[in-house]
Formats: C-alpha cells, sequence, structure tokens
C-alpha cells in the first residue's frame, strides 16, 4: 500500500469482502466502497514515510510519518487484524506535530521535511 501508492489495489487484494471487514476509524464508512472514497484522495495528497512495521500472530502495527497536502506533519499508527492474508479489522490513531510541545523529545526525530506529492490519483 504504502510502496506502491496504489491503496485500491492493496485493498483489492488484502480487505476482506464487505460486510466481514470491520473499520474502526469514526470518519470511515462502514463498507470498503466508502472507505476508499474517503482515503483514495486524501492518500495521493499525503507524502508518507513509513517508520515501523511489526507483524506477530495476526496483528500487524505501521507507523508513519505523513505530510498532508497543506504542509501539515502528522504521525499515524494503523493497527490491523488479519485472516491469513487478508485484513479483517482497522484502527488508527493520528497524532499532529505541531512544533510546539512541551515535550522536548521529539515525536519523529525529523529528517529534512517531506514533500507533499501526488501523482493525481493515475495509480488508481
Amino acid at each position: 500500500m504504502f510502496t506502491e501508492r496504489n491503496i485500491t489495489k492493496a485493498y483489492d487484494i488484502h480487505l476482506l469482502a464487505d460486510p466481514e471487514y470491520v473499520d474502526h476509524d469514526s470518519y470511515h464508512g462502514a463498507s470498503k466502497a466508502e472507505v476508499l472514497a474517503l482515503v483514495v484522495p486524501w492518500f495521493h495528497d499525503t507524502a508518507f514515510n513509513v517508520w515501523n512495521t511489526f507483524l506477530q500472530n495476526d496483528i500487524g502495527i505501521s507507523v508513519e510519518m505523513g505530510v498532508l497536502a497543506n504542509g501539515t506533519t502528522a504521525a499515524f499508527v494503523d493497527f490491523w487484524r488479519f485472516q491469513g492474508t487478508c485484513i479483517v479489522e482497522h484502527w488508527d490513531v493520528i497524532e499532529f506535530v505541531t512544533g510546539d510541545s512541551p515535550n522536548p523529545n521529539p515525536l519523529f526525530p525529523l529528517p529534512a521535511p517531506l514533500k507533499s506529492t501526488t501523482d493525481g490519483g493515475k495509480s488508481q
């Protein structure tokens, strides 16, 4: 999904068919089509850097840093539950990097800023 930047293809291959797939993100819709309608445009307007991935038993976790189209940097943590190679459940958490945190430890040891890029949806 993050490597090819083709979320539609990734969801077609790895998401369990409706109604068995459950997305716990309060902004996503209940169906796969509703999730894609919201996520595809947003995904293409956000530059991602995957910081870490974990997989144990049937749970996968990915930690990403992203720069949204408006230039805002955010941390994303996605939690995935699998049945075999199919994603059956998803949860996520997003934290925006504002630069005014009282904590001196950065959310990310920030390299040079990522640039927000888009391919105009060509890979969809």
